[in-house]
């Protein structure tokens, strides 16, 4: 539902000089989504993005712990739940792009970015 912020992401990464940084608070969620979509469009395996992004968990269980507990307790089980990176989760997302739009540079291409751009992107992680 968020093809436009994606389209904007993606541009602004095809068209920046030097290197590009993108990150958010926790470097999960919509870090995770860019990633794990830039991984992709330069033809990293899903598996291997899958394997990456479960990762996170590894590197954020001692922030994990300290936002769970710092959490109400009526809350925890479910922050538990809602922190966790499970490689799945991504394989879930990918498996989506691809059958909904033919995968990343298709669901991009649909947002309205260009292919010249999304071959800039691909290009720039060659």
């Amino acid at each position: 539902t968020r093809q436009d912020a994606f389209r904007e992401i993606f541009t602004s990464i095809a068209r920046a000089d030097g290197a590009v940084l993108f990150h958010c608070f926790a470097g999960k969620d919509r870090t995770g989504l860019v990633a794990a979509m830039l991984l992709a469009l330069s033809g990293v395996e899903a598996a291997e993005v899958a394997a990456d992004f479960g990762e996170t968990d590894v590197q954020l269980s001692a922030m994990y712990e300290k936002w769970i507990g710092d959490a109400p307790a009526e809350k925890q089980a479910i922050m538990r739940d809602e922190l966790r990176c499970p490689p799945e989760r991504i394989l879930g997302v990918l498996a989506h792009l691809e059958n909904k739009w033919g995968g990343v540079a298709s669901y991009l291409e649909a947002s309205g970015m260009p292919a010249v751009d999304i071959d800039r992107v691909s290009q720039r992680l060659a």
